[in-house]
């Protein structure tokens, strides 16, 4: 019998006044990798760093783990914290839940979005991939040169050793067994991608050139789909956070200017 979700609300660091910019990291990702944009933005916004169930500051979700709870369990959390309407910057699989958000009725008014690598879609061989990864993950595997294969462009990840071993550790952002159970969720959960012809709000997607995880030529059917406008970094992988840190600073300056005017 699953636990109640209650008892495990969601910590979100906030900062700034002005607007409600809310960051979702992505799995396996450490929250706190959003938050120099989060408080460079917070001379202008208002900014929320949100830590998912398993990771940084939040308990672990419920047993057995409940994509569709988390997803309306944060939105009550955000709206508890007076957030009515926001911009959603979602990070990999982050931006799965923030387009879940934003066909939400209960949740925060989503007036943007904003995808950094961004993950919606999934194929059979996709979510066969999420389960082994998940089984792996509960194995045992060391799956740290698998992490750094998938979030950086090779030339960045040996050049920045630094960064390649963030990368590797990003594994540990959560418990195994947390990961694991979340992976396994979304694996079962429907191409939002298919069941969204758009949301009304605008649409952001930027994706780096090199990048495993959200391979460029399925984020542009993505946003072709959302109506998006897609921004390609040249030469760049997944975590735009360590490859593009001050180029996706300045392009979610210039998106949230256009989404809340």
């Amino acid at each position: 019998m699953a636990e109640s979700f209650e008892e495990a609300a969601i910590h979100i660091d906030t900062r700034g006044d002005g607007t409600d910019v809310v960051f979702l990291h992505g799995l396996p990702q450490f929250p706190g990798d959003s938050t120099a944009w989060a408080s460079a933005l917070a001379s202008s916004f208002r900014t929320h760093v949100v830590h998912l169930p398993g990771y940084g500051r939040s308990p672990a979700a419920p047993s057995p783990y409940d994509w569709d709870g988390v997803c309306a369990e944060l939105a009550s959390d955000l709206r508890d914290g007076g957030v009515e309407r926001c911009v959603v910057v979602g990070s990999s699989g982050g931006f799965y839940r923030g387009l879940q958000l934003a066909s939400m009725d209960e949740g925060p008014e989503v007036v943007g979005l904003v995808g950094l690598g961004p993950v919606a879609t999934f194929d059979e061989e996709a979510r066969a991939g999420l389960r082994a990864f998940a089984q792996a993950l509960r194995d045992g595997v060391d799956l740290s040169a698998v992490a750094v294969q998938q979030l950086l462009s090779p030339e960045f990840a040996a050049a920045h050793p630094d960064a390649a071993a963030h990368a590797a550790a990003s594994l540990r952002a959560a418990p195994p067994e947390a990961m694991a159970a979340e992976f396994e969720s979304l694996a079962d959960m429907p191409d939002l991608a298919g069941a969204i012809t758009g949301p009304t709000c605008p649409v952001v997607l930027r994706v780096g050139e090199h990048d495993a995880a959200a391979p460029l030529s399925v984020v542009s059917a993505l946003g072709a789909t959302l109506g998006a406008d897609v921004q390609v970094v040249a030469g760049a992988g997944h975590l735009l956070a360590l490859e593009d840190s001050d180029g996706t600073l300045q392009a979610l300056r210039g998106a949230l200017r256009a989404m809340v005017r």
